[in-house]
């Protein structure tokens, strides 16, 4: 359904909201705490659980781990963790969560990359990485040199 004007957001915690994020009919919502909500379409499993939700939910209740940045892509989803680590799931259609995709055409959970991430930027099938060296890392499609 199209939405013309802006409505709120319903969710299920009451938590300031730090960061939000679009994908191409998904978004997810970090927030203060550090918790990490999604809601949409979940093709793809690019939410981070089974099934589709019309209201923000809860992407995994793993106890410790915090999120400091957060991106979508056109059907797949990453968090930044406070201690760097970069965890991606949904479509790995085009390698774009850095993963080989061959073994993994879609992640419902959360898989941890072994790489030092400070922020993440994702597009239709790419994703780029910056790390705390200020280098910065690209996966997925490369097509149009992107």
């Amino acid at each position: 359904e199209q939405v013309e004007k802006p409505i709120k957001v319903a969710r299920e915690c009451d938590c300031a909201t730090k960061k939000i994020a679009c994908g191409g009919g998904h978004s997810l919502l970090l927030d203060t705490d550090g918790k990490l909500f999604s809601c949409g379409w979940n093709s793809r499993k690019q939410l981070g659980y089974e099934k589709e939700s019309s209201t923000f939910q809860r992407v995994w209740p793993l106890s410790g781990i915090n999120f400091t940045n957060i991106a979508c892509g056109w059907d797949f989803s990453c968090g930044v963790t406070d201690d760097n680590f970069l965890f991606v799931w949904g479509s790995n259609s085009h390698g774009q969560l850095g993963l080989p995709k061959n073994h993994f055409p879609e992640e419902v959970n959360p898989t941890r990359l072994h790489v030092n991430a400070c922020s993440v930027s994702m597009g239709l099938r790419h994703t780029a990485i910056l790390n705390s060296k200020g280098e910065v890392w690209i996966t997925g499609c490369g097509r149009h040199g992107q």
